[in-house]
């Protein structure tokens, strides 16, 4: 008997379909679940395809945990689990993705799988098997190392590197209700409704979304909630009040269109022409996911989870210098660091999402910032023509994407040109998020080890200077130029 599992039920009708008009043995088609292959019958080997790079990076570790323990339930002992995947091909991978083969050993591991056989197929391809059994019967996996290359110590199941989603944080019941009240709170100037919206905020942020959208959104309840002396001092700081002005302009048009599209509150239901045409769906994804980065990055809130001013109190800036903010959204770090360079200084502003430079742009016309230069850059490369300028390079909240997600040639465009535009000896600076104690709640899901980006960096004629950790969650990495 064969079961073909899948999580999305067309694939499963599809093969149910084939087998009735083409009978091709005991194949028993099931929707499975993506913490649970759901096969409660002993089975002899389970076969992934095309789908650990996905469980390693992508899927939260909770559900991969329960996946992967679902397949040990279901195997015999001494039964085998078979991965066939994607390797490194020099720019050339399968789908454009792919995942080195020691990070599944490693991982699996401590499910109790052992390594009996790898085979490279061709070269994009290999398979591994497995054998399944208790972990403390199985030796821990040794793995060749050339003299002087770097090692990264695996302790446990967890991936060195997370994405999880590209959105801020997955969307709960308690998530939505907040979002819910909030809507009703701009669509009525209730303070009651934003009462609510705080209450519902303040009880889940400590549970599920440390640093992210809610406490951004529950700064903006907390406006709507409070008197006239009230709202002047939480829009003192001028980016606080631009926040505020940008999400309040027509009614609240942006956040709520936000809101509703977000959480699926169906307030602004898709229109006829929404509904079929792709490219106008496409352009709405877009709108929302450029106002997720807006008021994730410009989250008044921000300083009091981030410390922010531990990380500008870290940098080796001073009036005069060069700095090229890599991915810098809306311009949080960027208009700080106009100030702290002053009128002699400059600041490149650089993201790949015009709605972030645009905004940025009428800030430097309304203030007069004539230091900051935001400019579009591309995903592949920063188009700046200030070759061995830069005195420093800053990149927050973006490393694991570029290592993660972008494809090679992406990556190595970004990188030979932050090494290109620094002075020598310039400092190019990472802000990122690393992973945290299954009890401590992470910055919004997606991190990645520190000894990744050293070891990865070295390869582009970086040295690592300092480390250090902001706060538990995240750390602030200091390279030279060499």
């Amino acid at each position: 008997l064969v079961y073909a599992i899948d999580i999305s039920e067309d694939y499963i009708n599809q093969i149910k379909k084939i087998q009735k008009e083409y009978p091709l043995g005991p194949i028993q088609a099931l929707v499975s679940a993506e913490d649970d292959i759901q096969i409660a019958e002993p089975t002899d080997l389970v076969f992934i395809a095309s789908l650990y790079h996905v469980l390693y990076s992508w899927s939260p570790y909770e559900k991969r945990d329960a996946f992967l323990r679902s397949i040990q339930r279901s195997l015999r002992p001494g039964g085998h689990l078979v991965i066939l995947d994607n390797q490194y091909n020099a720019g050339q991978e399968l789908h454009d993705s792919y995942i080195e083969k020691d990070f599944i050993i490693a991982q699996l591991y401590y499910y109790g799988f052992e390594l009996t056989r790898h085979e490279r197929l061709n070269d994009s391809r290999y398979v591994l098997v497995f054998r399944h059994a208790r972990p403390g019967d199985i030796a821990a996996p040794a793995f060749s190392q050339a003299p002087g290359q770097r090692s990264l110590a695996v302790a446990d199941a967890r991936s060195v590197v997370h994405i999880g989603s590209l959105d801020s944080f997955d969307i709960t019941p308690p998530g939505i209700a907040a979002a819910e009240h909030l809507y009703h709170a701009l669509d009525t100037s209730g303070p009651e409704a934003a009462r609510s919206a705080i209450a519902l905020y303040d009880e889940i942020i400590p549970k599920e979304n440390f640093g992210g959208e809610y406490t951004a959104l529950r700064w903006v309840a907390r406006y709507l909630a409070a008197s006239g002396e009230a709202r002047l001092a939480m829009t003192a700081d001028p980016l606080s009040a631009e926040f505020l002005a940008y999400l309040a302009a027509k009614d609240h048009e942006r956040l709520k269109f936000f809101l509703s599209r977000k959480y699926k509150l169906g307030k602004q239901p898709l229109t006829p022409e929404e509904a079929v045409d792709e490219e106008t769906r496409k352009i709405g994804l877009i709108q929302r996911q450029s106002l997720e980065d807006f008021i994730l990055f410009n989250n008044p809130e921000r300083e009091s989870w981030e410390k922010s001013s531990r990380i500008l109190q870290k940098l080796p800036l001073k009036a005069g210098d060069t700095v090229v903010d890599v991915g810098s959204g809306p311009g949080y770090f960027s208009f700080k660091f106009a100030k702290i360079v002053g009128d002699s200084g400059k600041v490149y502003a650089l993201d790949t999402k015009e709605p972030h430079i645009a905004y940025i742009q009428a800030l430097v016309e309304k203030w007069n910032t004539g230091n900051l230069i935001p400019r579009v850059s591309a995903t592949d490369g920063l188009q700046l023509d200030i070759q061995g300028e830069a005195d420093l390079v800053f990149m927050c909240s973006l490393y694991h994407i570029l290592y993660a997600v972008s494809s090679v040639e992406e990556r190595e465009g970004m990188l030979k040109d932050m090494h290109a535009v620094l002075k020598p000896g310039g400092k190019l600076v990472i802000v990122d998020n690393g992973p945290v104690e299954e009890q401590t709640l992470p910055y919004h899901g997606p991190y990645i080890r520190q000894e990744l980006i050293e070891a990865q960096l070295a390869e582009y004629g970086f040295a690592l200077e300092t480390s250090e950790s902001i706060i538990p969650q995240r750390y602030l990495m200091i390279f030279k130029k060499i």
